[in-house]
C-alpha cells in the first residue's frame, strides 16, 4: 500500500514524538531533585535508583489515569494504596529537603496579613 509523502512525514513525526515522550520523565525528575538540593547535580549516578523509582511510580499513575478499556473497579485497591503511599514518601522526602514553612506561625502570619 502506498501513502502520500505528507502523510508518511506526519506519521513519522508522531511516532518520534511518542518515543521522545517516554524519555522526558528522566530529565524532569533530575531537574526536580536538583532544584530541591542543587548539590544533587554532582551526584546523579548516586541517586539514579531514586529517579528510576520516581519515574516508574509516575508512569504507573499515568497509565492508570488514561483509559485502558478496563473499569476503575478492575484496579487492585491494595496495589493502588501501596503506589500512592510510595508517591507520598517521595513528596515527604522532597519537602524535608525544601521545607516551605518551619511551623504554622508563618502561615498564620500570612493569613492574618491577607485578611486584615
Amino acid at each position: 500500500m502506498r501513502i502520500q509523502p505528507e502523510l508518511a512525514g506526519t506519521l513519522d513525526e508522531l511516532v518520534r514524538e511518542h518515543l521522545a515522550a517516554r524519555e522526558r520523565p528522566y530529565p524532569k525528575a533530575y531537574r526536580l531533585y536538583e532544584a530541591c538540593a542543587p548539590e544533587n547535580e554532582l551526584l546523579r549516578s548516586a541517586y539514579r535508583p531514586v529517579v528510576d523509582e520516581w519515574v516508574t511510580t509516575i508512569r504507573w499513575f499515568m497509565e492508570l489515569a488514561h483509559d485502558n478499556g478496563q473499569p476503575d473497579s478492575a484496579t487492585d485497591i491494595g496495589h493502588l494504596r501501596g503506589r500512592f503511599e510510595r508517591f507520598e514518601e517521595f513528596l515527604m522526602n522532597l519537602s524535608a529537603v525544601v521545607p516551605f514553612y518551619d511551623d504554622l506561625s508563618e502561615i498564620d502570619a500570612i493569613l492574618d496579613a491577607t485578611n486584615s
